[in-house]
């Protein structure tokens, strides 16, 4: 279960009506207690031209939440807008955005505040158990596949099995069709399948949060691990035509996998390795994804990544100059 701080921020109004704000900022876990020891940063423009110059300058105040979960601050707003965030050393930082107030225009520097109540919130999540795993951040394979096929990839490795790449076990194979012609649409197939005993992902959707960690902290043992994820068709919305495209993973969704698995002669899961893909996610033409998070301690359903102590696939091989090869139509099997 997913452990949530909750952020409430409330501008009270001052008796002196003008550009200063008093905030009081209160966090609560998920279970409403208090939480002390929280830092609320606040920063706001200096004056209210900043918004319009390509470097604007920020003020910015802090405070630390008392043992009843409470932090004041008081500044100057002179733009009739902030930003504000919150986080301690046992949360992610969560970003509450801009916040815009309504105003009179005083000078061409200054304004007025017509307005001295708001109310944000944010949703904290804990940090339980970051560990270090293998990752890899945006990714495209840039050179198409030139054929239809199937292509394993290595997760540890960040690389295809060779000819086409220096990778050693499939972690996963990308496979992609043609293009059919059966249909007044022609489309073409593609998608994730898992060829070993016991490796197999399953689905969820991202956890709402503007910190890097939006998956769940462990991948569920008792899932149902499916062996083929194939490329869905979606609407594309707001047009008159039936627009489609195509996707193994949506922007708000990621996918946990189960892989390099090894069973015992009852057919039971000895030792197998987690990780995690994130959407938006192509396997049409092409493979394409928003990063991967692989754990490579057997048996740890751990998915919360430590990223400083973790190995960044793409700075490692951005250092030796690397370069993406196009993809042939070899097909790999076991």
């Amino acid at each position: 279960m997913n452990n949530f701080m909750f952020f409430i921020l409330t501008i009270s109004p001052l008796a002196v009506v003008g550009e200063s704000l008093n905030v009081t900022a209160h966090v609560y876990d998920d279970l409403n207690n208090p939480v002390t020891g929280a830092c609320v940063r606040i920063w706001t423009e200096v004056d209210s031209n900043q918004g319009f110059k390509r470097s604007p300058k920020y003020n910015y105040y802090e405070s630390l939440t008392s043992a009843d979960g409470m932090a004041s601050l008081t500044f100057p707003c002179y733009s009739a807008s902030f930003r504000s965030c919150a986080f301690s050393d046992q949360h992610y930082k969560e970003d509450g955005g801009r916040l815009y107030l309504k105003f009179r225009q005083k000078t061409f520097s200054s304004v007025d505040l017509l307005e001295h109540d708001k109310e944000i919130s944010f949703v904290l999540r804990r940090r339980k158990n970051p560990i270090r795993m293998i990752y890899s951040q945006v990714y495209s394979s840039c050179k198409p596949f030139e054929k239809e096929g199937e292509y394993g990839f290595d997760l540890m490795k960040g690389d295809w099995l060779p000819p086409n790449g220096i990778g050693e076990t499939a972690d996963f194979y990308v496979y992609s069709h043609g293009v059919s012609t059966n249909n007044l649409y022609p489309f073409a197939e593609g998608g994730i399948l898992f060829r070993d005993p016991g490796n197999g992902a399953y689905i969820c959707k991202k956890v709402k949060t503007t910190s890097g960690f939006d998956t769940e902290y462990e991948a569920n043992s008792n899932a149902t691990y499916q062996t083929v994820i194939p490329s869905r068709s979606f609407q594309v919305k707001g047009y008159g035509l039936p627009l489609y495209y195509s996707k193994v993973l949506q922007d708000d969704e990621y996918m946990v996998m189960r892989t390099r698995t090894k069973l015992d002669g009852n057919g039971n899961i000895r030792t197998a390795h987690y990780s995690v893909l994130l959407g938006s996610v192509d396997a049409i033409g092409k493979f394409g994804h928003r990063g991967y998070r692989f754990n490579p301690t057997p048996n740890d359903p751990n998915l919360e990544i430590d990223i400083r102590a973790s190995t960044d696939l793409e700075r490692k091989y951005r250092n030796k100059q690397r370069s993406v090869p196009r993809i042939n139509n070899t097909m790999h099997t076991k």
